[in-house]
């Protein structure tokens, strides 16, 4: 009787701090980010690229503050200024690269293994710009990533992974997610993600199973077409072959059927992953929750190229923001307490540490 009442309070406790799915919102529009767009676009072309860096700020200032997430949005506190330090560096590099590689061709390898062998460095970089560039209620994130860990995950693994074939490729993505997620900051609290290696690799089987099949029928049928309008025409013209227009016809239409593989690849793989890993990532007691869907996303990425073509590039904004709406619809942060006390804690924890980021940002290299 004492044990029922025990599980019975229990069950009452469970159901009283049963986490409140909290979800985000994206409040912005087409028409809207055109407008910022089309200027953006306009003056970087008018500058020679040297607005890019304000077209950055403005763009990204307009995504995270129309993303709301329980009554407030998110901030993006970078300056133009730093922006466009890095990418006048960058610009620098290139313009020695493209002299020197003219001049002395042999040197071109040296280039190539110096930027391998900076890539860690660089992507660290732009991690610990964009996290700490980013704000939601006046508290920062932050990534402490190591250099070390860097190198493992940006360098040798993508190596290993040539060298096998692909085979380590989903277990480089897998440390890749962690070394992003595991370092990343909120205030003074950490993100954690808790997922096995070897669920990647059933992803990325199930997307090569998908790929291998989908090109083999449409190898088969296309191959079939070809071949029936080829006796066709030399039935019907004597012997004559078939016109080449009409041959460049039919691998148009496949290299359009191979694309649309491709977008369905990425599609599956990009909705399962993000799932994946938002689904098994927690900030202390907060979890993510996120529910793409592969059919939807595949839709989105072929519409969203038509479109784009169709339109010689204008729809480009509507592209953007049609998107991040469906990605921010479907994820939502699961918590058992108010996140106005969550975020105060929080508060409290930086007030008591002192930490502060102030100016020691650095430059943004523009990955």
């Amino acid at each position: 009787m004492e044990t029922a009442h025990i599980k019975q309070t229990e069950e009452v406790g469970a159901a009283v701090i049963a986490p409140a799915e909290r979800p985000f919102e994206f409040n912005g529009n087409a028409s809207e980010y055109f407008r910022i767009w089309i200027v953006n676009v306009l003056l970087t072309l008018l500058t020679l690229g040297i607005y890019s860096a304000w077209a950055k700020v403005r763009t990204n200032r307009y995504f995270y503050g129309n993303t709301q997430l329980e009554g407030a949005v998110f901030e993006y506190l970078a300056r133009p200024e730093q922006i466009l330090k890095g990418r006048l560096i960058a610009a620098a590099v290139l313009a020695v690269y493209f002299v020197s590689t003219y001049y002395y061709p042999s040197l071109e390898l040296v280039f190539w293994a110096l930027f391998l062998a900076g890539l860690p460095w660089l992507v660290r970089r732009s991690l610990i710009f964009r996290s700490r560039n980013t704000a939601y209620r006046n508290i920062r994130f932050n990534f402490v990533g190591s250099q070390r860990e860097a190198i493992g995950v940006y360098l040798i693994l993508p190596i290993f992974s040539l060298l096998t074939l692909g085979l380590l490729h989903p277990f480089n993505v897998y440390k890749r997610w962690r070394f992003q997620a595991d370092n990343s900051r909120f205030g003074a609290s950490s993100f954690a993600l808790q997922v096995a290696a070897k669920e990647f690799y059933v992803y990325y089987a199930i997307a090569i199973i998908m790929v291998i099949a989908a090109v083999l029928f449409f190898g088969v049928v296309g191959f079939g077409s070809v071949s029936g309008l080829i006796d066709n025409a030399q039935v019907e013209g004597n012997g004559e072959t078939l016109e080449t227009p009409t041959i460049i016809g039919v691998f148009v239409l496949l290299y359009l059927l191979m694309l649309t593989i491709g977008f369905l690849f990425h599609a599956f793989l990009k909705a399962n992953i993000t799932n994946l890993v938002f689904n098994n990532v927690s900030l202390d007691h907060v979890r993510f929750r996120s529910t793409l869907r592969t059919g939807r996303m595949f839709w989105i990425y072929l519409s969203n190229a038509v479109a784009i073509v169709l339109s010689l590039g204008m729809l480009i904004p509507w592209a953007r923001v049609r998107m991040t709406r469906y990605r921010l619809d479907n994820t939502q942060i699961l918590a058992s307490e108010d996140i106005d006390r969550f975020v105060a804690e929080r508060q409290e924890q930086i007030t008591a540490t002192g930490e502060e980021f102030g100016d020691l940002l650095g430059v943004d290299i523009g990955l």
